[in-house]
């Protein structure tokens, strides 16, 4: 099957920068990032850290961060984690943050909206408030 990579520019509070060649893990939940690069931007870090499993099956404790994340001419929020020897990767659920996912028949990612931040919501009724 092969992989895909994309290039993701990472914004911090004060400083921004762009990886190229990021593997997207449709297995991965969340966006993986070195300390070293997360550290350079000035992400936010939440206080809470998480309990992950890797895929191989090896559990770390990583520090999680909330930033904005492009892909082209998509942007939006996404949160990061990061961890000691972590390996950066592009999870479904800043892909998903973004409008995109990953066509496994086309091998590529495609838009699922337009690009930047949205709220789609649907009301049947004013009546339901």
């Amino acid at each position: 099957m092969g992989h895909i990579y994309s290039d993701i520019k990472l914004v911090g509070q004060t400083k921004k920068i762009k990886l190229k060649n990021v593997l997207i893990d449709t297995g991965a939940t969340y966006t993986v990032v070195k300390p070293d690069i997360i550290n350079s931007i000035d992400a936010f870090e939440l206080k809470r850290k998480l309990n992950v499993e890797l895929g191989n099956g090896k559990k770390v404790i990583a520090r999680v961060y909330a930033l904005e994340a492009r892909i082209g001419k998509h942007f939006g929020p996404a949160w990061v984690i990061s961890f000691t020897n972590a390996k950066n990767v592009i999870g479904v659920e800043t892909l998903e943050s973004l409008g995109l996912r990953f066509d496994l028949k086309k091998h590529k990612l495609e838009k699922t909206r337009p690009a930047g931040f949205a709220y789609f919501y649907k009301v049947r009724s004013f009546k339901e408030f």
